[in-house]
This record gives C-alpha cells, structure tokens and sequence, in this order.
C-alpha cells in the first residue's frame, strides 16, 4: 500500500526531461496519442481489388498512395506517410494463400492424395504423369531396395490384370494452386514419394527452396501493373 502510495504521488510530479550521455530521457513513460486510422478492408482477389481502386468511394486521394505486394498471397492498398506521428493507413487488404495448403511435407493415402492432385493442382502432362503412377499403384508393393535417393520402383496395374514394375518419376515439376486466381500458378519442382502399405501413402516435399513465391510476387505486380495502365491509374507498386 505505501509502495502504490508513493508511485501514485511520483505520477502526479511534473515530467522532468534528463539528459544523460548525451541523450535526453523522460523519467516517466509517456503514451502518444494517435490519429485515428480506418479499419483495412478484407478481400480475396485482386479483382477485387481493382474494382474498389476503380470506384474509389472514399474519394481518397491517389497522389498520396502505393501498393505493396508483401507476398504471393497478400496485397495492401495503404496510404503514404501522414500525421505528427508518421503513420500509414491500410485502406484495403487482398488476402489469398489459395487451395493447396497442409498438404505438403506429409505422408497420405494414395486416394487422398489423387484427389489432392486433381483438385488443388494445375492439370497438365506432369500431372498426368503422376497420376498414372499414383492412381495405378497396388497396395505394398511400393520397392525401396533401388531407392537411390531419387528413383523409387513402384508396381502398378497397367490393365484389368496385367502388372508392371516402373520408376515414381522425379522430381516433379507441378503448379499447385498457391496465389491469387488471377496469375498463372508458378511451377516448382517436387520430389515425391512413396511408402508401402495398406493402403500406400505418398508425400510430395517442395524443393525449389521458395523460388515460386518470387515467381508469383513479380506475376502479381505484374498484372496490377497492367490493370491499372488499363483502367488510367498512377498509383505506385512496390514488391
């Protein structure tokens, strides 16, 4: 109690500036008092948000604005730097991670992860090619003894009975479904594998240590860049 007594009677003091080695100190914490800032809007696409550029409703004042691409997966619509306290406002923020999140770096069931492959992924002849390896393999039959590191020999059904032994290509060049809709998904290489079992499981583990994300920024820049040349708009982009 006399402890709270005495801080109570040192808050009520005058604030005394000190200056020691040169430099000046308060000897109590002071707490500023900001400007109020709007609450960012949340989208998914950066259609979107070319269409709140476009119309503009809070008539804000383009000459004092930038976008930043912070990621593959997130674009903000702030303002430049105002007030006493030099703040930004974040007017709008453009959020997408796409589909194919969890599903990397793990062993799953082969039904899963066809479904997986089919829905979360781009489809093209690499996906395919996968596919027909995945989607073909027999329950524990899935060899290790010419694992390599790199080559795995699977045995899968070629037809209603006939089988047949062949590589698990790899690695993969695959384009899951990662950033906004509106780019082409970046490409990046994948090694994949397989356990036996009943039933198998196989994994897919990244393994262009994150090129796809710069891949997919200057994609996303790229297009803004476009969108705004098409819709009259100079308003800065930064990646």
């Amino acid at each position: 109690m006399i402890k709270e007594a005495i801080d109570r009677v040192l808050s009520l003091a005058a604030i005394q500036v000190l200056e020691i080695g040169g430099r000046k100190y308060t000897d109590k914490g002071i707490v500023p008092v900001k400007e109020p800032l709007p609450a960012a809007l949340k989208i998914e696409t950066l259609t979107g948000l070319m269409d709140f550029l476009k119309a503009n409703t809070d008539k804000i004042d383009f000459e004092k604005v930038l976008l930043q691409v912070e990621g593959h997966d997130k674009v903000s619509f702030i303002s430049a730097l105002q007030g006493d306290f030099v703040q930004r406002a974040y007017y709008l923020t453009a959020n997408n991670p796409g589909v194919a999140t969890g599903i990397f770096d793990r062993f799953i069931d082969t039904e899963t992860f066809v479904i997986y492959l089919q829905t979360r992924f781009v489809q093209d002849d690499e996906t395919a090619r996968v596919l027909s390896v995945v989607g073909n393999i027999k329950d524990e039959v899935v060899k290790n003894t010419a694992d390599d590191g790199t080559t795995q020999n699977v045995t899968v059904k070629a037809g209603i009975t006939r089988v047949g032994e062949v590589a698990v290509p790899n690695p993969v060049i695959l384009r899951p479904f990662r950033t906004f809709p509106e780019i082409e998904q970046p490409a990046s290489k994948f090694v994949l594998r397989m356990k036996s079992g009943s039933p198998p499981s196989c994994a897919l583990f990244e393994a262009d240590g994150g090129a796809w994300k710069l891949t997919a920024i200057q994609s996303i820049r790229n297009w803004i860049g476009e969108e705004l040349k098409k819709a009259t708009l100079n308003i800065p982009i930064i990646a």
